[in-house]
């Protein structure tokens, strides 16, 4: 028993896609009961974001649905709704409806979209700026905010009805000196991908530009989230493995 708890010690100090592959290489019963394990030490959202999202839905079927429900509204909307794509229609909508409203709207929001579109990859976890700030404020915001944030390296200006006017580096922020007015720092014109754009086609536009996040936007240029090359990366192995086994 007490070689278990160390076992499970060191799990705990992995790395969440560590522990992803630690749960893929066991019987589904067994990964279930390790799923419950690492709920009960608030643990369970991130490796289950790092999975494929057709296994980790074969072992939140297996859970009890209040715990499901509150594993899904601790990982990141993104993977929370790739999860929600490959259960059953009458599972999505319990887990759903045990969750705080906010949440469900967001969840709900994102399922709106088609899975292989930017919408369906996107994260809407972001922190818009106005222009009309100082490095200081918008830092002392981003540090309010930052569990809302998915992305560190970039920041994004939207005006007065939420439409994109730029972004900003987080690290030329840091860099200017506190007074400094964010139009000094905003890059105009900003890459950004359409939320209908197919998902291929994002692919191709992060490989063009190399950027690590690219901001999406609908057809007004509102601001709608966050694409993170992760997300990218995700898609184009998807892609390659469907290739070699057809």
């Amino acid at each position: 028993m007490e070689e278990r708890r160390i076992v499970f010690r060191e799990l705990l100090a992995k790395d969440p896609a560590d522990v992803a592959e630690v749960l893929a290489d066991l019987s589904q019963e067994q990964a279930a009961d390790l799923i419950h394990r690492l709920f009960l030490r608030h643990a369970a959202a991130e490796p289950l974001g790092e999975m494929d999202p057709d296994d980790s839905a074969e072992l939140v079927v297996q859970l009890d649905r209040a715990e499901a429900s509150e594993i899904l509204s601790r990982m990141d909307p993104d993977d929370a709704v790739d999860l929600l794509f490959e259960l059953p229609e009458e599972i999505q909508e319990e887990l759903l409806s045990r969750l705080n409203r906010q949440d469900a709207e967001v969840l709900t929001g994102l399922l709106a979209y088609p899975v292989d579109t930017a919408g369906g990859l996107m994260s809407p976890e972001i922190v818009p700026l106005s222009l009309s700030m100082s490095v200081q404020q918008a830092i002392d915001l981003l540090r309010r905010r930052q569990e809302e944030a998915e992305t560190v390296y970039y920041a994004y200006a939207v005006d007065d009805e939420g439409r994109l006017q730029g972004v900003l580096s987080l690290r030329d922020m840091a860099l200017a000196a506190p007074g400094t007015s964010l139009r000094d720092l905003v890059v105009r014109d900003a890459v950004k991908v359409s939320v209908t754009e197919d998902v291929e086609e994002v692919a191709r536009t992060f490989d063009k530009y190399d950027y690590s996040a690219l901001p999406v936007v609908d057809e007004s240029d509102r601001l709608l989230g966050v694409i993170t090359v992760d997300d990218v990366i995700d898609v184009i192995r998807e892609e390659a493995t469907e290739d070699i086994y057809g």
